[in-house]
């Protein structure tokens, strides 16, 4: 028991004149252990955020009805604000559908955020537009 406390583990030698005893506590020790540790992974290195690139950009993407043409603006290296410049989507779908994605988007500082649920296609071309004019 002791050898096992400053080890903290069941890899310990037996006990000589024990054997048989030793190696019997030695198991059921490590079954014990393998049943209750949680096995660290190693932590991966972070990679590095890219930075946007300070700018105004345009950029279109797929809507519901047709394209959606949005406007978005990088300061300091965030997304501040996004403008829809046209579209063909229902309004009274598609502008609750841009509000609530404008927030959603400045919040994150990414266009990886849900779409908004009764606006799928709609929610879909604004991120498809937000992407493509962050990635161009």
């Amino acid at each position: 028991e002791a050898a096992v406390l400053e080890a903290q583990s069941a890899d310990v030698d037996t006990v000589s004149g024990a054997t048989g005893s030793s190696e019997g506590y030695l198991e059921a020790l490590q079954s014990v252990l393998d049943d209750i540790m949680v096995e660290e992974e190693p932590e991966e290195p972070e990679e590095p955020e890219e930075a946007m690139e300070d700018g105004t950009y345009t950029a279109t993407g797929a809507g519901y009805n047709d394209d959606i043409e949005i406007e978005v603006v990088v300061e300091d290296g965030e997304i501040v604000s996004i403008e829809v410049l046209s579209h063909e989507e229902t309004e009274d779908i598609a502008e609750p559908a841009f509000e609530d994605l404008e927030a959603a988007v400045l919040e994150a500082q990414s266009a990886d955020v849900d779409t908004v649920s009764g606006a799928t296609g709609t929610s879909e071309g604004y991120l498809e537009a937000l992407n493509n004019a962050l990635n161009n």
